[in-house]
């Protein structure tokens, strides 16, 4: 388990074999932590991967002046959009705006985390946690704006905060996982009834 998902170190970092499934058992260890009761491997497979890019394109975005975060993120935004229109495992080639390397940085974690989940959740599945993550980039972005504001808003600025955690599309393949447990993953209609826990 932790090699497969050690591929998105390989693939994004360049990181050894070794080094790749060190940083792949943490991930997977604090899924774990978080949800023990997930016992679909793939999920949680799915979950380590939006872990793993979650982390890392924050903390390139971390780094990056509004504008180019700004860029960065509408990039990425741009090939997960695209990955729910085309049925390919591999998301279409993109170069992007932005032209820092950053943001290349965050185009490849993007892409590997499209090749992972596909490969890991069904469709109708994999449409809801790209979903979730595109909100998640929204307010991320807006986190952004806020912290390069001159007179910062510090309520508006735990608001948003509160939506970079990222949490969302972790109870989406939590919601698949449970509906695993019940026979079979969850179509599209069972999704729905279920997005009043978002």
């Amino acid at each position: 388990m932790a090699e497969f998902h050690g591929a998105m170190y390989i693939n994004n970092d360049n990181l050894t074999r070794v080094a790749a499934t060190k940083n792949a058992e943490r991930d997977i260890t604090a899924i774990y932590l978080a949800f023990p009761a997930v016992q679909v491997e793939s999920i949680l497979l799915a979950m380590a991967a939006w872990l793993s890019v979650l982390r890392n394109v924050n903390d390139e975005v971390e780094r990056l002046d509004a504008n180019t975060a700004q860029l960065a993120l509408t990039d990425s935004a741009a090939i997960l959009t695209s990955s729910i229109r085309s049925s390919s495992r591999s998301p279409q080639r993109y170069g992007g705006a932005c032209l820092d390397p950053a943001c290349d940085v965050i185009r490849a974690w993007t892409k590997n985390f499209v090749r992972q989940l596909r490969g890991l959740v069904p469709q109708a599945v994999y449409m809801h946690v790209i979903g979730s993550v595109l909100d998640v980039w929204d307010v991320m972005l807006a986190e952004v704006l806020v912290r390069d504001a001159s007179a910062v808003d510090v309520e508006a600025y735990l608001e948003d905060r509160t939506g970079t955690i990222g949490f969302r599309p972790f109870i989406v393949l939590l919601q698949a996982d449970v509906s695993s447990d019940r026979g079979g993953l969850l179509e599209e209609r069972g999704l729905q009834e279920m997005e009043w826990m978002m």
